[in-house]
């Protein structure tokens, strides 16, 4: 499990060359943001909006790489999946810590 100190250190590499890279900034914050939504199930109540924010993040800078990428299949397809995962955090997480 990542901890919410580690966790928050864990910065997508590519963000800030996204527009010429946007396949690796995806792939790199997608796999950020999925270990994020894993930890938020081991986590302790206090940590999980942590684990969220982080999640967040991770996702909407993929998507805005993907974006700058014209890579608009992939914007539709990482929006749903934040998507899925906001609607599990606001019925599971919502309102725990």
């Amino acid at each position: 499990v990542l901890s919410c100190d580690l966790n928050r250190r864990l910065r997508c590499p590519y963000a800030a060359r996204h527009s010429m890279y946007p396949t690796l900034t995806i792939v790199e914050c997608e796999r950020l943001a999925e270990a994020a939504y894993e930890a938020m199930y081991e986590a302790r109540a206090h940590q999980v909006k942590d684990f969220y924010e982080e999640v967040r993040g991770h996702y909407w800078r993929a998507i805005q790489a993907a974006w700058a990428g014209r890579l608009f299949g992939e914007v539709v397809r990482l929006s749903q999946r934040f998507a899925e995962i906001d609607a599990v955090y606001n019925s599971q997480f919502r309102g725990i810590g």
